[in-house]
């Protein structure tokens, strides 16, 4: 396969997980308290897999957050659209998201 076929495929593969990660998800609002832990719920807005960055919409406010504000390997589970409860933070370049779990 050449490498825009390979980039498609990835594509249509997040793609579906994002629609069954929805199906199966929770009915949250963005700034609902989170259930079981302390935080704001949030969804991913934007994620970078390549990058291991993305940015999660909450309370009308975008947070960033790294890979590292996961626990292991949940950043390679995450997709655009999960819905996630996590601390806010400040960084010198803005609000930063920590702690991040997925719901």
């Amino acid at each position: 396969m050449s490498r825009p076929e390979l980039a498609q495929q990835r594509v249509r593969s997040r793609q579906r997980r994002v629609l069954d990660a929805r199906q199966a998800a929770p009915a949250l609002e963005r700034h609902e308290e989170a259930p079981r832990d302390q935080g704001l719920v949030g969804t991913v807005a934007f994620l970078n897999p390549d990058k291991g960055y993305g940015f999660i919409r909450a309370d009308g406010t975008q947070y960033f957050f790294h890979r590292q504000a996961l626990g292991a390997g949940e950043f390679d589970r995450l997709v655009q659209g999960d819905h996630v409860v996590f601390e806010p933070g400040r960084s010198p370049k803005g609000p930063r998201a920590e702690s991040v779990r997925r719901l």
